[in-house]
């Protein structure tokens, strides 16, 4: 009998590869758990180096609290978590991997019910999608590889569990499908959870 897990459930990656549209088909999937959802702000600040303090701050704020739920027994869903702060740093300086690598280690605890799901595409793609609303320009093709490299190389090293899942050429039911799998390895019974497991 698989033992008692509080699952927490992050979505993560470029901007423009459907995060929003996948948490949405998941908790409609998984409609019966109580998750809480919440997501990593964008970093503030006057200049590069108040920006990578605010992202490093955030993204350690944002674990801490993921913790909290944890320990209550409270399911989660994340949109955008550490892996983030990694790959969008190297826009306004660069984060060194050994940096989110060691935030990682304060927050082992809750890494056997925590998985990320990192979505990728090609850059082309995700560029012909952009709304104008991303960090990077429109028409930067470096930035965004630079990015998506730098998801998968903390992808790679992490000390958490993630799956990266490629979207490209797929529908929006064919990415979801992989989602469902996905989540089902990690946590075989979830779809048999009770509310009150979670309580």
């Amino acid at each position: 009998m698989e033992q008692k897990r509080t699952p927490i459930i992050a979505f993560d990656g470029p901007d423009n590869v459907g995060k929003g549209t996948q948490i949405a088909l998941l908790r409609k999937w998984l409609s019966h758990i109580p998750f809480v959802l919440t997501n990593l702000d964008r970093p503030h600040g006057g200049n590069h180096d108040e920006k990578l303090n605010y992202g490093y701050r955030a993204s350690k704020n944002h674990l801490k609290a993921k913790e909290l739920l944890w320990r209550e027994g409270i399911p989660h869903l994340v949109d955008r978590m550490h892996y983030t702060e990694y790959a969008y740093s190297i826009l306004r300086g660069g984060h060194q991997l050994k940096d989110i690598l060691t935030l990682e280690q304060e927050f082992l605890t809750i890494r056997d019910d925590f998985l990320t799901i990192i979505f990728v595409d090609e850059t082309k793609n995700i560029l012909r999608r952009d709304d104008g609303l991303s960090v990077y320009k429109r028409d930067d093709y470096e930035a965004v590889e630079n990015i998506i490299e730098r998801f998968r190389e903390i992808a790679d090293a992490s000390h958490f569990h993630n799956r990266i899942i490629s979207i490209t050429g797929k529908s929006i039911s064919q990415v979801h499908e992989e989602v469902k799998k996905t989540v089902r390895e990690f946590f075989p019974s979830i779809e048999e959870q009770k509310v009150d497991k979670f309580k």
